[in-house]
């Protein structure tokens, strides 16, 4: 049995979160299902609003919802074809946000030699934007081995699986390794502390710096001002809530020259990344959008995906050890994060979870802003954002 939900929160104006399933039998016989989570990003073009977030997860979702049954088996026998599943889905994406842009009016900045910027659009006026927009994806590919469901999660970005009472979570930007941190400051990414909503901006704090003799170091968090958290404190992970920055400066790029131009002296574009890994944010780095995979496993009893406007309700009410995080989040060889150390993942224990969905009749028709969920939510945020999620119950 599955039961599903996805609900528009009063934090946004679009429904940007998408969660489905698929369920198929291969020639062989093979009973398969493959269960998912996106969670969209961005809601405006510059001043303009749009559902960029919608678009975004709406092209994953569309391409899961087609898979056959021999792929979603593929993706549970080798972790190789969940990578060239993320890599069609990322490429799609990007295509449909261009041709987004391009109905609504932008093109593409070009540099000094005639050659597009992907990542700076332009339209008559002088305006110009970054392509924001992205989603982080989760999905879990499942097989009925001899009366026995198992399964392989694969995972981009900071949405949860929560197999029983333990919550999975791939690590945060604490726990970056130092090989993906110099990667992103390579490219002009900080790495900073979330502000608080409604307190004085700081201007981000930094999470890390490469200092003077070039070894990457960690920085505590803000203090309190005046008796108030000057940053956003994520219940999920029992810590500060963290994101990326990145201000675009005409000198990342070979510009023609602009003291003639109009725009030029509005050319500066602050962009706060939620998450550092990311599918179709052409701002983040390429391997943003390759996803982490567990090993398979024997789904022993409710198997759940969420988006985080879940994720940020579940406290920890235990700790995972070292054993209990091995294997769950695993990296490509070519990946920055292949180094990373298995102790900074965030995995523990969260029981009412699953002894919510329990209690859920899937046929009620109760309306969705009374959603047990939802109702958690808004009682911890004053105004909840969107929420999905997916259950399997064997």
């Amino acid at each position: 049995m599955f039961v599903i939900n996805a609900i528009q929160g009063e934090g946004n104006t679009y429904q940007q979160d998408r969660a489905g399933k698929l369920e198929k039998t291969t020639a062989d016989g093979r009973s398969v299902k493959i269960m998912w989570a996106a969670d969209g990003h961005g809601s405006r073009i510059g001043y303009q609003r749009c559902d960029m977030g919608g678009l975004v997860a709406q092209t994953g979702h569309d391409i899961l919802n087609s898979l056959d049954a021999d792929t979603i088996n593929q993706l549970y026998d080798n972790p190789e074809i969940g990578k060239e599943l993320f890599a069609n889905i990322h490429c799609n994406i990007e295509q449909a946000k261009d041709e987004f842009f391009i109905r609504n009016g932008w093109r593409k900045l070009t540099d000094a030699d005639g050659n597009d910027i992907d990542v700076l659009w332009t339209k008559p006026g002088g305006s110009i934007v970054t392509s924001g927009g992205g989603t982080t994806l989760i999905l879990a590919a499942c097989v009925n081995v001899e009366g026995v469901w198992k399964a392989r999660m694969y995972n981009v970005g900071d949405s949860m699986m929560i197999h029983n009472d333990t919550v999975y979570s791939q690590s945060g930007i604490n726990g970056i390794s130092e090989d993906t941190f110099r990667a992103m400051s390579a490219i002009g990414m900080k790495t900073v502390y979330s502000d608080a909503p409604g307190s004085v901006r700081s201007g981000g704090h930094l999470i890390h710096s490469i200092s003077v003799d070039d070894t990457v170091e960690h920085h505590e968090p803000p203090t309190p001002l005046h008796g108030k958290h000057r940053y956003y404190v994520s219940d999920v992970r029992g810590s500060i809530a963290t994101s990326l920055k990145l201000i675009y400066t005409p000198k990342m790029f070979n510009l023609m020259d602009l003291s003639g131009c109009a725009w030029g002296y509005r050319f500066n574009i602050n962009t706060e990344l939620a998450s550092w890994s990311n599918m179709g944010d052409t701002q983040n780095a390429p391997w943003a959008s390759v996803p982490s995979y567990s090993e398979q496993f024997v789904i022993t009893g409710p198997l759940s995906l969420t988006s985080d406007g879940i994720g940020d309700i579940m406290k920890s009410e235990a700790t995972a050890s070292l054993e209990e995080k091995t294997g769950w989040f695993n990296y490509y060889e070519d990946h920055p994060m292949h180094s990373a150390d298995a102790n900074k993942t965030c995995i523990f224990k969260n029981a009412w979870f699953h002894e919510t969905v329990m209690a859920i009749d899937p046929d009620s028709a109760t309306a969705v802003h009374d959603d047990p969920f939802y109702k958690v939510a808004k009682s911890t945020f004053g105004v909840a954002d969107n929420i999905c999620r997916v259950t399997f119950i064997p």
